[in-house]
């Protein structure tokens, strides 16, 4: 999910380079270098056009998208998709997966997720549009 990919994305900044102010003053500044057509956090949830890219660089098909939700809900399904893909054997996926380097955050408010979550809308219906599959990262929270 975008919005949650860039609130993560703001916490990392914070605690690896000392960004002061609070979230809200850095997504103003975000969405106003954004509108200005300079590069901004907010980008990095624009899968679309890296997926786009990949696929013409390496070829759709050869493509696997594996939503980080599904991983951590059905880690088993969701290896064996991979491992199938792969063209592993599946008898190797027989390990457990947990999850490794876990952050914890403050929750944004919830104007600011709606912001977002605004912002992402329509790039992410493109992006399912793209894909063939509603990931329902534009479903009501």
């Amino acid at each position: 999910n975008p919005t949650e990919r860039v609130i993560s994305g703001f916490y990392q900044r914070k605690k690896m380079h000392g960004i002061s102010g609070t979230i809200e003053q850095f997504f103003d500044d975000q969405f106003a270098r954004d509108k200005a057509g300079e590069k901004s956090i907010l980008a990095t949830g624009h899968y679309l056009g890296l997926h786009q890219y990949c696929g013409q660089t390496l070829g759709k098909d050869r493509l696997l998208l594996t939503c980080s939700e599904r991983l951590f809900a059905q880690p088993k399904e969701a290896m064996e998709k991979i491992f199938n893909h792969l063209e592993l054997d599946p008898a190797a996926n027989r390990r457990e997966f947990p999850a490794d380097n876990v952050g914890a955050y403050p929750d944004a408010s919830p104007e600011l997720v709606t912001r977002l979550d605004s912002y992402f809308a329509p790039l992410n219906e493109n992006f399912f549009e793209y894909i063939g599959e509603d990931l329902g990262w534009n479903a009501d929270r």
